[in-house]
């Protein structure tokens, strides 16, 4: 029998939070705003960004809603770390490593990584701040097993657990609209396949995807999928509620 959704699911769209590139801090802080009052409602949020500087307004409102002694797991589906330094001022190569270097009980797990699109500072960078990372050259369709096997532990060892998935990840014959396109990035599979076992899982508090540029689509087939992770997610977490 077809799975359906469950009658008692509902969607709401709770409108938009606008940067206009002067005071991005000020719409993270927005943003958290939102996040937090959902969660603390019992809902689930999903975030469209959006740059991936979004996933900071996005762990805001988690960890508001949780307290800052709840252990959270964030699992970030992506080609690149975003540690870069953020003394001058935070972007959407900082996010990670704000996080990490304000919150001593935040951890990072990161899927994608590409072994060409990071620096050997930001390989060192990750180790020294303890990120588990899987290459993008090791994640094999069909073939992951052992990748899902660490998400399963590294998501049983937090209290809460949150998503995100910067497009970018995904391969550049699949999503052309994106800033940094990946020509050995994942297949849109291997994505989905992450984004189901993430959001099923009993912990998940919520899911953002950012770094779809319509402007750069090519008949707007990066929209299309990133619509279809976004359904996925959404199908995923109303598979919980019965």
């Amino acid at each position: 029998m077809p799975w359906r959704f469950p009658e008692i699911a509902r969607l709401f769209d709770v409108s938009n939070i606008v940067c206009d590139g002067e005071d991005l801090e000020s719409a993270q802080q927005q943003l958290g705003e939102a996040v937090s009052a959902i969660l603390l409602k019992g809902s689930k949020p999903i975030i469209l960004g959006g740059g991936h500087e979004t996933l900071y307004g996005h762990y805001l409102g988690v960890r508001e809603s949780l307290g800052n002694e709840a252990t959270l797991g964030i699992v970030n589906i992506d080609a690149h770390f975003d540690l870069r330094p953020y003394d001058e001022q935070p972007s959407s190569g900082t996010m990670f490593r704000q996080i990490l270097e304000q919150d001593p009980n935040a951890h990072y797990f990161v899927a994608g990584i590409q072994r060409y699109g990071n620096t050997q500072e930001l390989f060192n960078r990750a180790d020294l701040l303890g990120v588990t990372y899987v290459m993008e050259d090791e994640m094999i369709p069909g073939q992951l097993e052992g990748l899902m096997a660490s998400l399963e532990d590294f998501m049983n060892e937090h209290d809460a657990v949150m998503l995100t998935l910067c497009t970018d990840v995904v391969n550049a014959a699949f999503a052309s609209g994106v800033s940094a396109t990946s020509p050995f990035g994942l297949d849109p599979s291997t994505v989905r396949s992450i984004i189901r076992k993430v959001v099923e899982h009993e912990k998940t508090r919520s899911f953002d995807i950012c770094e779809v540029n319509p402007a750069l689509d090519e008949n707007g087939r990066t929209v299309k999928l990133g619509a279809y992770f976004v359904n996925e997610a959404i199908a995923s977490f109303m598979s919980k509620l019965g």
